[in-house]
């Protein structure tokens, strides 16, 4: 996810296991928040909206595709765990550390996902 655009398959939700495990997510999450106390409607609809992204999120996330055909899951994987670290690497020397290591996986992934194509 970048910012607050959401990338979401909505089809997901016309199969009905999809719907049972949605909804009960958005309810789990609800749940924990204890939102059936909540008496200000505007609470309320955040708490709602907060409970349907989070459970659209986990439910309903779109796998992303890769703009080279050569690239692999396993290599996506390690670019977005490259992304989320980047974001925290000011935080400590160890995230610099590890955000320095999973740029050399990345690198050796997409040259290893290459050849193994050509």
């Amino acid at each position: 996810m970048k910012g607050n655009i959401y990338y979401w398959d909505l089809n997901k939700l016309r199969g009905a296991a999809s719907q049972l495990f949605y909804r009960g997510k958005v309810a789990a999450f609800l749940e924990k928040r204890k939102v059936k106390d909540v008496h200000n409607k505007d609470q309320l609809a955040d708490a709602l909206g907060g409970a349907m992204k989070q459970a659209a999120s986990e439910e309903l996330a779109v796998q992303h595709k890769p703009r080279k055909p050569w690239i692999s899951q396993d290599t996506l994987l390690l670019v977005e765990s490259k992304r989320v670290t980047k974001a925290n690497r000011l935080k400590s020397a160890e995230t610099m550390m590890e955000y320095a290591e999973l740029c050399k996986m990345v690198k050796k992934s997409t040259r290893s996902d290459k050849r193994e194509c050509i």
